[in-house]
């Protein structure tokens, strides 16, 4: 199993741990952004605007955001503590 760290990922999420709002920095406004849970199940997919992500429909928990453009991605761990 292959575990996600902060020093791997091309970009930046904050707050970490969050509660209604995230900011994604180092990427493309054009991303598409995927978000799972730790089960694997998507939970929310859409484009990246302005560099945020609306997260307060998510429930508490441990979550892997998923920045794709064209060929490129990477994912990164978000917490989500309301």
């Amino acid at each position: 199993m292959h575990y996600l760290t902060e020093m791997e990922a091309s970009f930046t999420i904050y707050p970490n741990p969050a509660n209604d709002r995230v900011t994604i920095s180092g990427w493309d406004a054009n991303a598409s952004v995927t978000i799972t849970d730790i089960s694997g199940r998507m939970v929310r997919q859409e484009q990246l605007r302005n560099n945020q992500i609306e997260t307060s429909m998510l429930t508490d928990g441990i979550y892997v955001v998923t920045l794709t453009e064209g060929t490129k991605t990477d994912s990164m761990r978000l917490v989500i503590q309301h």
